[in-house]
């Protein structure tokens, strides 16, 4: 049996496969040719092995611009953009970025935990250089662990944190590098930041309504699994959800139909009996539409940290898929493609993370994850799961909300079903 603990052999993390040559030459490097998900007995998404990623047949491209994401989603933005014009509690908001202003109406709580989410680094993007409020030697000193899906307590970084007073701030405010300080600090609580990024999306459907709109933010932990013949393989615990409240007997009954068409397509059991019929029954998470993921420190400037997230989040999503394979009036592309939405906040900055995936994977993570992962010449893009990241959008950085609120508003229009 093949080790599902691969470490490479520079000690540094792989490179993610963002085309199937690059899986499959991991796969082959590293003695997985014959090796399953059920195999390597999965860990929880926030445990996610090396192996595991791979065992999800995953494609995790780079990070994107922020900039690009309106260009790539087919999404007509200008009813957004007039929504936030016509919006009065939008210019409160913007308003609260302007020095001694504190918005007191909808997005009050929203700005408060933003603000809480960046507080002490004060940055600046282009010189990528900040302030930060500890002295030098106390940030070398941090250690930050994070936390397993509620099932451990994060250590706590033992900082001796210095008090801002007028006296000592000149004395004590210490200009460093921003790699240093993304690294080594993070916000007190990842509660803080789940505040941030729930208030924040809930205001924005609140302030721009509209009648396609059905269902809220959730700041709770919800579960996902990974099953093979009704046994659990691994569970993913995500931050939060958005969840449509009112739902027709008319579109459960047309989700439950597609549901239960992917599951019998491939389904060993049902090959096996000699019949057509599906046993599969809609989750309660089944009018759940987006998912949300939330880390108290930065992933941008740490190379480890940024690969175990992007794990993580891949582990979630296939989770995800695999317990709900088709979302509340979810189409696919006209290419048989289907997309499902990741919001993720570390710290102070937000991603948009975007998946795509045909059916053919779908029948992989419901029925083929005892088989082996790799398939000599014969696996194309459409065997694979897709993530797209897109950002950091910033809290602290008014453009970038603005950018990431039309983004939001666009996409809350179909219930965040995209």
């Amino acid at each position: 049996m093949a080790n599902s603990e691969v470490i490479p052999a520079s000690g540094k993390a792989p490179e993610f496969p963002e085309h199937v040559d690059h899986w499959n030459n991991w796969i082959r490097a590293n003695n997985h040719c014959s090796t399953s998900l059920q195999i390597i007995k999965p860990k929880s998404a926030s445990k996610i092995t090396v192996a595991q990623f791979y065992m999800l047949r995953t494609l995790y491209i780079k990070p994107q611009s922020s900039d690009r994401l309106e260009k790539d989603l087919s999404i007509d933005y200008n009813k957004a953009k007039t929504a936030l014009a016509n919006c009065p509690l939008w210019k409160d908001y913007r308003n609260s970025f302007t020095e001694g202003y504190t918005s007191r109406q909808m997005f009050g709580l929203a700005r408060l935990y933003q603000q809480r989410s960046a507080h002490l680094l004060i940055g600046n993007r282009k010189t990528r250089r900040a302030f930060y409020l500890y002295k030098p030697e106390e940030l070398c000193e941090a250690q930050v662990s994070v936390r397993a899906e509620g099932e451990e307590e994060e250590e706590e970084a033992d900082l001796e944190r210095t008090l801002i007073t007028e006296s000592s701030f000149l004395s004590e405010i210490s200009t460093v590098e921003y790699d240093t300080i993304e690294e080594s600090h993070g916000v007190e609580d990842e509660e803080i930041v789940n505040f941030a990024l729930v208030l924040f999306a809930n205001s924005l459907i609140r302030a721009t309504s509209s009648v396609d709109v059905d269902g809220d933010w959730l700041p709770c932990r919800s579960s996902f699994k990974v099953k093979f013949e009704n046994k659990k393989l691994y569970r993913a615990l995500v931050d939060g959800i958005f969840r449509v409240e009112k739902v027709s007997e008319e579109k459960t009954g047309e989700q439950l139909k597609q549901c239960q068409r992917l599951d019998k397509t491939g389904s060993t059991t049902s090959q096996a009996n000699g019949n057509d019929e599906s046993t599969y029954k809609l989750s309660t998470n089944s009018r759940t539409t987006a998912i949300m993921e939330v880390k108290r420190k930065s992933r941008s400037n740490t190379e480890n940290w940024c690969v175990d997230i992007f794990y993580q989040e891949a582990g979630e999503m296939a989770a995800w898929i695999a317990e709900v394979p088709v979302l509340l009036d979810q189409k696919p592309d006209h290419d048989g493609t289907y997309r499902r939405l990741l919001l993720s906040q570390d710290q102070r900055e937000v991603y948009v993370t975007i998946a795509t995936y045909t059916e053919k994977y779908i029948s992989y993570i419901l029925h083929s994850v005892h088989k082996p992962a790799y398939a000599e010449g014969t696996l194309t893009t459409d065997d694979f799961l897709r993530m797209y990241p897109y950002g950091p959008f910033r809290v602290d950085v008014l453009e970038d909300m603005e950018q990431l609120a039309r983004v939001l508003i666009a996409l809350s229009y179909q219930n965040f079903v995209i």
